[in-house]
Order: structure tokens, then sequence, then C-alpha cells
């Protein structure tokens, strides 16, 4: 795939999901670890401007099959949990100078989810999240990295979480687990969440 040699995509068909507990829940603040990027007009954003609120940062990309498949389950999130304070916010992992492929893509989506361009690697391993792609992080209302969700999405696994942050589940938050088989977890981070290389060209446009 041109243009991202860096990034990996996650498998389709595994359907695999690895749930992390931040390193420190409630002290890790998001906002210093993510540089200001660009909404689609071009104007910079950083995410303390979201303190007060539950936030889920994904990130994704055009070009990646399960990032794109994904998309419609955030934008029901959001609109389902706007009115208790829930946002989400869409980073691009296109890359700098793909923004114009990223206003199509999200005009001919109608995408209505908040979107942010030109994030990198370096983004994503700043956060504890490596290089693969879908990659989601769901913080608290004082701007703290709260879980990391990598690879596809399942929608009991974001609910849960988000509903636990709003004080509706009288239960511990969930433990760190792995839900497909072939995963391994050094300590409390992992860097193998069931992503396929560059060479799976079948999920990657060429």
């Amino acid at each position: 795939m041109r243009g991202q040699p860096s990034f990996r995509v996650a498998a389709l068909l595994t359907a695999a999901l690895t749930v992390l507990p931040a390193l420190a829940s409630g002290s890790e603040p998001v906002a210093p670890l993510l540089r200001p990027l660009p909404d689609l007009s071009g104007h910079p954003h950083d995410l303390a401007e979201h303190d007060g609120r539950i936030l889920v940062v994904n990130f994704w990309a055009t070009w990646c099959v399960p990032c794109v498949e994904e998309l419609p389950l955030l934008e029901e999130i959001e609109r389902l949990e706007a009115a208790r304070g829930v946002e989400v916010v869409a980073v691009s992992a296109d890359g700098p100078g793909r923004e114009a492929e990223v206003q199509r893509f999200v005009a001919t989506r109608r995408l209505r989810l908040e979107v942010r361009t030109g994030a990198t690697v370096a983004d994503m391993e700043a956060l504890g999240l490596g290089s693969a792609l879908p990659a989601t992080l769901v913080v608290d209302r004082d701007g703290a990295v709260a879980f990391r969700l990598l690879g596809p999405l399942r929608r009991e696994d974001l609910v849960e979480r988000i509903e636990w942050l709003l004080g509706e589940r009288a239960v511990p938050a969930p433990e760190a687990r792995l839900v497909s088989p072939g995963f391994e977890q050094a300590g409390e981070e992992s860097h193998r969440h069931g992503a396929i290389g560059m060479e799976g060209a079948s999920l990657v446009p060429s």
C-alpha cells in the first residue's frame, strides 16, 4: 500500500480485539500525548477541548477495510450517548498530505463524526496503541486514558466501558483480556493484536 508503509491493518476474519486498561488509569492525561491535529478545514484542535466528557478516540484510515466497516458503529454510539456527554473523534491516520482524500471520503460517506487528519505511527505509539489500525482509546471525563481497544471494535466491548465510566455499572472496570487465539500479552501492554503485516494485501489497496 503506497504512502503508508509503517501501518498495519487488523485482521477481519479473526474479528480480533485486545482490550487493555490504561497502564495507570486516571493518571495518564491524553492531551499532551497527542499533538494538536487539524480538522477538515485545517484548524488544529487539542484533545483537552473535550475535558469533562467521555471521549472515544478512534484511529482509522480511508484505505483500512476494518476501519471503514466500524465507522457506522462509532456514529451510532455517539448518536445514542451524546446526551450523556460521550463524544467520538475519528483521527485519520492517512498521513500528512492526504487531507484531500480524507475530505472526499468523509463527504462521499456523509460521515457525521468529528474528524482530525494527519496522524502518524508516532502519534499512535505515543498513546500506547502500536502501529496497527484500527485502534481506539476511551478517555475519561478528566482527560485520562481509561482503556485501549486494539483491533476491530465489538459493540459490547465499547459500550461496556462507556457505561462503566458513566457510572451505569456498579462493577469494577473490565480486566484486560485476550479474546482471540494467537494473541500474546507482555505485562500490561501488547503490540501483537491480530494485525496483518503489509503482506496482507487483500485488505490494503496497493
